[in-house]
């Protein structure tokens, strides 16, 4: 069991950096500006806890990465949205995802909503979460990073 809870967080935590949260920023904010309220009815934001990490992701047992639309890499369409995932507190269960703030694209926000309705929290943790979404196309093949040879 601790295996699987230990891949499970490594594996938000993979996701978190590359789709959820994504790598570019806007003026002025993080990418990492997430809040989230506990069964208790608590709330904890970025900025009470601006760790790389965030507080709920010890929580999560399945991330599911957002696909990003061919149509819309092929258009070049990208963008950061806002989302709310409301938790069932007894299962865990994600039971419904909003949208706060819109990528402005309808088929990536669907695509994110889609992939987060999947997501999986320990039972009795949290009840709400609302989380950026970045989808980033990757830079071009000249100016991609010399350290990864």
């Amino acid at each position: 069991m601790l295996t699987r809870l230990g891949f499970a967080t490594s594996l938000a935590l993979a996701l978190l950096t590359v789709s959820v949260f994504g790598q570019g920023q806007t003026a002025g904010k993080s990418p990492y500006e997430w809040s989230a309220v506990d069964k208790s009815g608590k709330q904890f934001t970025y900025r009470q806890f601006p760790q790389p990490v965030p507080l709920w992701t010890k929580d999560v047992t399945k991330a599911v990465k957002p696909e990003y639309p061919y149509e819309e890499r092929k258009r070049k369409h990208t963008g950061i949205g806002m989302f709310r995932l409301e938790i069932d507190v007894e299962t865990g269960k994600v039971r419904r995802v909003t949208v706060i703030k819109s990528t402005k694209y309808n088929r990536l926000d669907e695509a994110a909503k889609n992939a987060l309705v999947g997501w999986r929290f320990r039972p009795n943790t949290w009840k709400e979460l609302s989380l950026p979404v970045d989808f980033a196309l990757p830079p071009p093949v000249g100016l991609r990073s010399r350290s990864a040879h």
